[in-house]
């Protein structure tokens, strides 16, 4: 997921569930990813061969 999806999925179960919170930019996610040197592994669709 992009961190900009990332993002919007988070403010909207806050908003959802009616919290008054909002979550961080997508630009600090991505500097805090970069400080704490974080690794996130993608899926891979796997290809079918007929």
């Amino acid at each position: 997921m992009l961190l900009r999806g990332l993002q919007g999925f988070i403010n909207s179960v806050f908003k959802l569930t009616k919290l008054s919170l909002s979550w961080l930019h997508y630009s600090c996610i991505y500097n805090w990813i970069q400080t704490v040197n974080a690794t996130f592994k993608t899926r891979i669709k796997e290809s079918s061969s007929i």
